[in-house]
C-alpha cells in the first residue's frame, strides 16, 4: 500500500452521510485522509493516519454535546460570516505538543488537561497544513468546495462559546478515528461544517428580535480575566534552579499597574493593588480597550457609600518608598 493510500477501507464503507445510499465518493475520502497526514507531517514530523470514521448531517446542538469536555475545541472562520469546529480529542493535541517539543510521541497515553493557548499555537499550524494540503490537493472534488475559505482556527475556551458564535442550523459532522506515529496510540477529531447556506429572509424585525436575543445569550456568557502583578523574564539556568521558597524580586511599581487581561492575554484595564475588608482587591485606575467591554450604567452600584478601598500596610509601606523616589 502506498504512501498516497493509507486509508482504512472501513472508512470507506462508513464515511457517508446518514440516509445517503450511496458511498461517499473514494476520491474525497483519500484526499482528507492524505490532506491530514501530509499537513501534520509537515507542520511538526506527526504521523497522523484516518483509520476509520463517519459522517453525518445535524443540527448544532446535537453536534455540539457529542463533543469531549477535555477536547481543544478551535473555530474555523468561512465565507459569508459562516463558522464551523474542529475539535481535537485529547490525544491527538497531546501527540502535536509532544511531537512540537520533544520530536517523539510517548508512548503512553497522556493524562487529560485542560488545553491551554500554547498548545493551540502548536495544533494550529497543523490545522492551517492540512487546510493548505485540502485547497491543493482537492481541486475539483466536493471536499474542496465544503472547506473553500475555512481559515484563522482560534481556541475556544469551552462548548458554551460555540454555541454564541455559530448560527444554529443543519451541520455536517464528521467523527475521525486516527493512529499517532508508530507507539500505537489512538485518538480522535470532529469536524463541523455548515451543511448549506440558507437564503437570507428574514425581515427587519426579525433581525432585530434576533440581535436582541443574541445579546440577551452573549451577556449570560463567563468572562474569565487574570489579574498580572508582574511576569519577570528568567535566564533559563535560573527557571530551572526555582524551588519552593525561592523568592522572586516584583517591582514595587508593579503594585500600581497590574494589568488586568483576557485569557487571550489581552489588556482590557489595568490596577492597583488594595485590600476592601480584609481581602485583596484591585482597583481599576485606567481603560484600555477602545469600546466598553460592558455599560457601567448596567451594573451601576446601588445608592449609597461604597467601601473604601485601602491599602495593605506592607503596600502602604512599599508605596512610600516608591513616592520617595519619585
Amino acid at each position: 500500500m502506498t504512501g498516497q493510500d493509507r486509508t482504512d477501507p472501513v472508512l470507506r464503507r462508513k464515511l457517508r452521510p446518514v440516509g445517503a445510499g450511496a458511498a461517499r465518493d473514494d476520491a474525497d475520502l483519500k484526499v482528507l485522509g492524505r490532506a491530514f497526514r501530509k499537513g501534520a507531517e509537515q507542520a511538526t514530523g506527526l504521523d497522523l493516519r484516518i483509520t476509520d470514521g463517519q459522517e453525518d448531517v445535524r443540527q448544532l446542538a446535537d453536534c455540539l454535546s457529542d463533543l469531549q469536555d477535555d477536547a481543544m475545541i478551535l473555530l474555523l472562520r468561512g465565507p459569508d460570516e459562516q463558522s464551523g469546529l474542529i475539535a481535537l480529542g485529547q490525544q491527538v493535541m497531546a501527540a502535536i505538543v509532544e511531537m512540537s517539543t520533544t520530536g517523539r510521541v510517548a508512548a503512553e497515553p497522556s493524562e487529560p488537561r485542560r488545553p491551554t493557548h500554547t498548545d493551540a499555537a502548536m495544533a494550529t499550524a497543523v490545522i492551517d497544513a492540512v487546510l493548505l494540503q485540502i485547497a491543493d490537493l482537492a481541486a475539483g472534488l466536493s471536499l474542496a468546495k465544503r472547506f473553500k475559505g475555512y481559515a484563522q482556527p482560534t481556541l475556544l475556551s469551552e462548548v458554551s462559546a460555540a454555541e454564541l458564535l455559530l448560527e444554529d442550523g443543519a451541520f455536517r459532522m464528521t467523527d475521525l478515528k486516527v493512529a499517532l506515529d508508530a507507539e500505537g496510540r489512538q485518538g480522535t477529531l470532529k469536524i463541523i461544517l455548515p451543511e448549506a447556506m440558507q437564503p437570507a429572509t428574514e425581515t427587519k424585525a426579525g433581525i432585530e428580535t434576533w440581535r436582541k436575543q443574541f445579546k440577551a445569550r452573549l451577556m449570560t456568557a463567563t468572562a474569565e480575566l487574570e489579574a498580572v502583578l508582574h511576569r519577570p523574564s528568567l535566564p533559563l539556568a535560573d527557571l530551572r534552579a526555582l524551588e519552593v521558597g525561592t523568592v522572586l524580586p516584583v517591582p514595587v511599581a508593579a503594585l500600581s499597574h497590574v494589568r488586568i487581561e483576557t485569557m487571550a492575554g489581552a489588556v482590557v484595564a489595568r490596577g492597583r493593588l488594595g485590600q476592601v475588608s480584609g481581602s485583596r482587591a484591585l482597583r481599576l485606575v485606567s481603560d484600555v480597550v477602545s469600546q466598553p467591554v460592558f455599560d457601567l450604567a448596567e451594573i451601576a452600584s446601588p445608592p449609597g457609600a461604597a467601601p473604601e478601598l485601602q491599602m495593605p500596610a506592607e503596600m502602604k509601606e512599599l508605596n512610600a518608598v516608591e513616592d520617595g523616589a519619585e
